[in-house]
């Protein structure tokens, strides 16, 4: 039996919550990008950069506080939720706009649990011995972990969606489908990068 719906409406919840998620990310991600060059380095290897969405590569990568790529899509992500809150109280479909309050706002929460998680463990490795060896990963591996990560959520979003009737999980279910299909073929098309020049050496040793 599906519990009381609840249905996300709010406006000013949403950009609040957007606009907080989002710089949580941001700024996570450049704390993480820090910690993981002064001990991460010494142990792992992910095969690029910290950071794995292309966009903000260089940000990160520079550790910039201020990125330009940062403010437009956090501005235009609010004016987007404007606009759908607009449209959706025009056509009286609120549960639109909660399905897309749930797009952008449930897809911060595996990317912040993510943080969470390597802030914690390169915080550990300041402590001598927590950690011995070193593991380098493949640049397709750490993308195809993270693509069934986005998987996961989105099985559980459902769940929630199931129980509870709320169209803001429809929404994370949607996000955790489009966030697992490009990080499937970002993995693909790295792993192919990487097989590329194994293919030419054998070919030529033909």
């Amino acid at each position: 039996m599906a519990l009381q719906p609840f249905q996300f409406n709010n406006l000013w919840a949403a950009l609040a919550l957007w606009a907080l998620l989002y710089c949580a990310d941001y700024y996570l991600t450049l704390r993480g990008a820090s910690l993981m060059a002064q001990y991460g380095k010494t142990y792992f290897d992910t095969g690029g950069s910290y950071e794995l969405n292309p966009l903000f590569q260089k940000d990160i990568d520079r550790l910039r506080r201020v990125s330009p790529r940062f403010i437009l899509i956090l501005v235009g992500a609010g004016v987007w939720l404007v606009l759908v809150w607009g449209l959706t109280q025009y056509l009286h479909i609120p549960q639109a706009f909660a399905a897309g309050a749930g797009l952008l706002l449930l897809m911060e929460v595996p990317v912040l649990t993510s943080h969470v998680r390597n802030l914690a463990l390169f915080t550990a490795l300041r402590t001598p011995g927590a950690v011995e060896g070193h593991i380098a990963y493949s640049r397709w591996v750490s993308l195809r972990m993270t693509s069934w990560s986005f998987a996961l959520w989105g099985v559980l979003y459902a769940l929630f969606f199931a129980l509870t009737g709320s169209w803001l999980f429809f929404g994370g279910i949607i996000s955790m489908f489009l966030l697992y299909n490009r990080f499937v073929r970002m993995s693909m098309y790295s792993r192919r990068q990487l097989q590329a020049p194994q293919n030419q050496v054998e070919e030529s040793e033909v």
